[in-house]
């Protein structure tokens, strides 16, 4: 196998799967609770890609894997210029936390947002730089963030209703004819973000609606 194809086996491997973690309550995405769930779930879901892809995995890394690795998160500290993390922080917080977009969400303003995002990401983050260990530290948080924000935001996008914390303007109905389901986002091996739907089962208490308003909502005039 050659370098190329391995490492992009292991990139799958290593991809971040989000499920449906948009609509989980903001009160537990600090928790340690929701470390442990979201970690499950995303265990789960590299294992299953793993399972059912049957990839090719090397059993030792591609030469020079590694290094690239460490140049590519050490580079800030290479840097006699460059954005410091504190600011793009602020930046990735100013596009996610506002009420019409953490809380009311809206197509519009969701894809605002997410515009903006990618942008830091693109044309901010790569220019990050760092003058000490502690520092890096922020600039790899930085860089996490603006993958995980993108995921979340692509993720409410794609959910077409209203369900638990998560409330579109646009969708306000629980609609489990269509969206029983998990939202799994993963990377391609174009490296685009593929997302894909899971469907929910439920073997012992199902819906007994199959469109409904979420509680303490209003019905749409």
């Amino acid at each position: 196998m050659g370098n190329e194809s391995a490492t992009a086996n292991l990139s799958r491997i290593s991809t971040l799967v989000v499920s449906s973690l948009s609509h989980i309550p903001n009160r537990l995405k600090t928790s340690k609770n929701f470390a442990a769930f979201s970690g499950d779930i995303s265990g789960r879901a590299a294992a299953r890609l793993l399972h059912d892809s049957r990839l090719d995995i090397p059993q030792e890394p591609p030469k020079g894997l590694i290094s690239d690795m460490l140049r590519s998160r050490l580079t800030p500290l290479t840097r006699e210029k460059g954005l410091n993390s504190e600011d793009v922080i602020q930046e990735i917080r100013k596009a996610i936390v506002p009420y019409n977009v953490a809380l009311i969400k809206h197509a519009v303003r969701l894809k605002k947002a997410l515009e903006r995002i990618q942008h830091i990401r693109n044309e901010m983050v790569p220019h990050l730089k760092a003058d000490s260990v502690r520092e890096l530290s922020q600039v790899l948080e930085a860089r996490s963030m603006s993958i995980i924000v993108e995921l979340i935001l692509k993720a409410s996008l794609v959910r077409e209703e209203s369900r638990g914390y998560h409330f579109r303007e646009d969708f306000p109905y629980t609609d489990n004819e269509h969206w029983l389901k998990l939202i799994v986002l993963r990377r391609g091996d174009d490296g685009q973000v593929v997302v894909r739907s899971q469907p929910v089962e439920t073997p012992f208490i199902k819906p007994v609606e199959s469109k409904s308003l979420p509680p303490g909502t209003r019905k749409p005039r």
